[in-house]
């Protein structure tokens, strides 16, 4: 497996974080997870006349039935399993926390927990997914997709200035700050916040708080392997090592020690590159 990274453009820098791609060969299918990383994600298929499959097996079951289109991965609120085989070149652009409101001009809970094709937003979707596969050299096709984004983006919503200083708060604390302090010194209400932070990014703020805490208490693991549970349970805030398992349960489908037993290198490599 090669997961490479690459920046966008900076025209970009506001609402697309980065670009991973992804390359795997699969003789026989196989399963994956992916845990919340409080991401949304754009997925360009550079492949498609490959023989390949993939599908969502939890927590719905639905397969990519048209790989010449764009797909969109919403928010996700609990681990995803995924199941793969054949030759996989993709590239994934990894939205900033609210990316997903701006591209869509709609409420980002629309596309919570589901992922859908872009073409239900923007017909010419197709027609750039066709364009970007035609080309194969990996620069060229970034172009092509930085330009394409731009477009889009250009029409973006606006920004709430509350939401973007939420979220910075949010990832600076690893998820340890409160909605309600955040909402004084934004001097607005906590109902106000709520409702704009959960349209914009998809998420309500406490849930989005938790995520972040768990995806920093991940990259501090694969960071740290010496790292006990004792000292994550500590340095995370958890009340109790019970606390953390059960939001490791929550957010990977396992427990600690069964998690750490699998092969989970698309995960953690996903994990080590945002």
């Amino acid at each position: 497996m090669i997961l490479q990274t690459y920046a966008p453009s900076p025209l970009l820098s506001g609402y697309v974080r980065q670009y991973l791609r992804l390359k795997s060969t699969l003789a026989l299918p196989a399963t994956t997870s992916f845990i919340p990383r409080g991401l949304s994600t754009l997925v360009f298929v550079l492949n498609p006349e490959e023989e390949h499959e993939f599908r969502v097996v939890h927590p719905v079951a639905k397969a990519i039935y048209d790989q010449s289109d764009i797909y969109l991965f919403g928010q996700t609120t609990s681990v995803w399993f995924n199941e793969a085989s054949g030759c996989w070149d993709m590239l994934f652009a990894v939205l900033q926390p609210a990316g997903m409101y701006h591209l869509l001009r709609e409420k980002a809970g629309a596309v919570t927990d589901q992922y859908t094709s872009l073409s239900a937003w923007y017909p010419e979707s197709k027609l750039v997914s066709e364009q970007v596969a035609a080309q194969r050299d990996i620069y060229a096709q970034l172009n092509t997709i930085d330009r394409f984004l731009v477009r889009l983006f250009s029409r973006a919503s606006p920004k709430a200035g509350e939401v973007d200083s939420a979220l910075f708060h949010i990832l600076r604390s690893q998820g340890g700050a409160g909605i309600e302090t955040i909402a004084r010194q934004e001097r607005i209400s906590q109902r106000t916040l709520h409702r704009r932070f959960t349209e914009q990014v998809g998420l309500a703020p406490k849930v989005y708080a938790r995520i972040v805490r768990f995806r920093s208490l991940m990259q501090y693991a694969l960071a740290h392997p010496q790292a006990s549970w004792l000292d994550l349970t500590t340095r995370y805030n958890f009340y109790d090592q019970a606390h953390l398992i059960k939001d490791f349960y929550h957010f990977t489908g396992s427990s600690p020690a069964q998690y750490l037993t699998k092969n989970q290198l698309i995960d953690d490599q996903f994990l080590k590159k945002i």
